[in-house]
């Protein structure tokens, strides 16, 4: 959805249960969020004092970003960039984000590494690495295909707007895709927007060994945003993590 900032921000318009999560990591910054989008996590953070840089591979994304924090009267830096490849210095930052299963789009193990070791070479010594992968609860209702459709109100205009998702799961590749579909009906009449998301899964095992790879130590693990256990109907698994030294 990297060229509709408008219909991401409308899926998940009031969303902000896991913001507390992210504001107890990061302390004062600076901190790097990756995936950062058009500013859901970055932008109440910097509201509250903490130096963000914004990472994001869309311009468009960003671009929304920049409105939402002029909107706020807030500064946020952005970089338009992915995510294996960070152009920031050597152990510059004392923390990394990534929220919201934005390290699922990573669509191949090598990224995966690639990624880890990245994080691994901006952060300083004892700096934090926290992230969000999505688990397999998520993914394995999707295993024999599934459909769920959403019809709501756009709160910023007159638009009323439908979603359709359809999604199947490819256990040999590891592969999710989501097919969505939003119907915008307003003044001027209907248009269909058709996005595929794809995600890749990794099994907690696998992400372990690559922090491990990557000379990351984990420091705690939860299957919830108040620090819950990581269990098996988890819908997503949150990592902490520390730079070796």
């Amino acid at each position: 959805m990297e060229d509709r900032p408008d219909l991401y921000d409308w899926t998940y318009q009031g969303y902000d249960e896991d913001l507390g999560y992210w504001r107890s990591v990061v302390g004062t910054g600076p901190v790097l969020e990756l995936g950062a989008g058009s500013g859901r996590i970055s932008v109440p953070l910097s509201a509250g004092g903490v130096d963000v840089i914004a990472l994001d591979h869309s311009a468009d994304m960003l671009h929304a970003l920049g409105k939402r924090s002029v909107a706020e009267g807030v500064v946020v830096r952005r970089l338009c960039a992915r995510m294996q490849d960070l152009p920031l210095r050597t152990a510059s930052l004392t923390s990394v984000i990534c929220p919201f299963g934005s390290v699922n789009y990573l669509l191949d193990q090598a990224d995966w590494l690639r990624l880890f070791a990245e994080v691994r070479r901006v952060l300083r010594p004892g700096g934090v690495f926290a992230f969000e992968a999505l688990a397999w609860a998520t993914f394995g209702d999707w295993l024999h295909g599934a459909e769920e459709r959403v019809v709501k109100q756009d709160r910023t205009s007159e638009r009323v707007i439908a979603l359709t998702c359809r999604y199947a799961f490819d256990s040999a590749t590891q592969l999710a895709r989501q097919v969505r579909t939003y119907t915008v009906k307003d003044g001027a009449g209907e248009v269909e927007h058709q996005v595929l998301w794809v995600n890749r899964y990794a099994m907690a095992g696998e992400i372990r060994a690559m922090l491990r790879y990557a000379g990351l130590v984990i420091a705690d693990e939860a299957g919830d945003y108040n620090g819950g256990p990581y269990r098996h109907d988890s819908e997503f698994y949150l990592v902490r993590c520390r730079a070796g030294h």
